[in-house]
This record gives C-alpha cells, structure tokens and sequence, in this order.
C-alpha cells in the first residue's frame, strides 16, 4: 500500500485470499490480535474487498477499544498501545477512504478517542513523565512494519487533513530539525523478512517522501524551502 500497488493487481489480490485462508473463517476470528487484524483491514480495504470479512473484522476491533482510548495488540490489556492505536486508527481511516460504510458514527467517535491518546502525548511523549515513549520513537523508519514512530503518526494526521493542533508542535519541529538538509535518513531496519533492498541511497527516498507530505500539510513555506533545494 505505502508504494502504491495497483490494488486490482493479481498478485496482491491473490496475497489478500491467503491471509483470509490462513487468519480469517467465515463467523470467527483465527486471528486474536488486535494490531494484526488491523492492517488486515487496511489491505482488504485498499483492495476493494468483498464486504463481510472486513465488517468482521470492524466489528472485532470496535469491541477492543480501551477505557483510555487506545488499543493494544494484546485483547486482554488494559492499557492501549501507541503501536496498536495508530494501526487501528490507520485502518479506520482506510475503511472510510474506500467507501465502506457500515457504523460510520461508532467508527469516527471511536477515531476521535484514538486520535486524543495520541496527541495527548503530543505523539512521543509519556504523559506521566514527560519522557519519550521509547528508543527510536523519534526516528524515520521505513518499512515501519507494525511499529509506531514520530513520522509515521505526522503522516497519519496528515492523510486525513487533520487541522493543527499546538500537540503536534514538538514532532513537526523535530521533523524540520532533521529535513534542514531537504531530506531524511533511512532510518534502522527493522528486524524481519525482507524480499528485496528497497533503497541503497546514503538518505532514505521513501522517508523523505513522507515528510514532505506532511510539511507540505503543516508548514508550506518550510515545504517549498526543501523542495527549492
């Protein structure tokens, strides 16, 4: 999805069927985890799937919304993740963006919560202690995997027009302290197989792209200073 498939494309379609025949029967979940059933829900989404699955699938994860208006990858935790939050967040927003439509009111109060917990940590922060939420929540990585890191919750915000909000201000100045250069590092690799080296560049093309983005969103002027080069 982040490099834009063609969602009609065989192959993806094809990798859609098999996650459904291996994670997912008719009537019940074979996947009790909460970060995973979401990104399934983005990528049937993106792919323009049948209905019912994904409608299970919604109605799992709208069950598994915390007290403190996160989520976490655990269905018996009291205490939502960043990880798991932004993933359900991601994959509420993909099932709205392509047009299914079933408990839209539920989906998009439930979203606002989700969006809160977030931004309440002004997106890196705990909010006990001020502290960062963990090593490398303030570094650019891609692929992100299920992780959870500063750009890919400024990127989030971004995709669904997200007005500023005085809480994104510690991660939009950290995002311009690291683009002065016009552009951003790979990153570290997460752990996990990969098919094929996406980048070899000394800077990371699909990290920068990003940031970019939400520049372009957040601060227009900084956005035309990098891209002037």
């Amino acid at each position: 999805m982040s490099l834009e498939v063609d969602p009609k494309d065989p192959v993806y379609q094809a990798g859609l069927q098999t996650l459904l025949n291996h994670m997912w029967k008719k009537g019940h979940s074979v996947e009790d985890d909460v970060c995973v059933v979401a990104m399934m829900v983005s990528m049937l989404s993106y792919g323009g799937y049948d209905s019912e699955p994904i409608e299970e699938m919604m109605d799992y994860l709208v069950s598994k919304q915390l007290s403190d208006g996160g989520w976490n990858c655990s269905s018996r935790s009291k205490v939502g993740s960043v990880h798991t939050t932004l993933s359900v967040l991601e994959a509420y927003r993909d099932y709205i963006g392509f047009c299914y439509s079933r408990n839209l009111e539920v989906i998009k109060a439930q979203s606002h919560r989700g969006r809160e917990y977030l931004l309440n940590k002004h997106l890196m922060r705990r909010e006990t202690t001020g502290e960062l939420l963990f090593n490398q929540v303030d570094s650019a990585h891609f692929p992100v995997r299920w992780k959870y890191d500063y750009l890919r919750a400024l990127v989030y915000f971004t995709s669904i027009e997200y007005p500023y909000d005085p809480r994104l201000d510690e991660a939009l100045v950290l995002l311009k302290e690291k683009m002065k250069g016009g552009t951003l590092g790979k990153g570290t690799t997460y752990s996990g197989r990969l098919h094929f080296k996406m980048e070899t560049e000394t800077f990371g093309k699909m990290n920068t792209l990003r940031g970019l983005m939400v520049l372009k969103h957040y601060d227009p002027p900084f956005y035309q200073n990098c891209i002037k080069g």
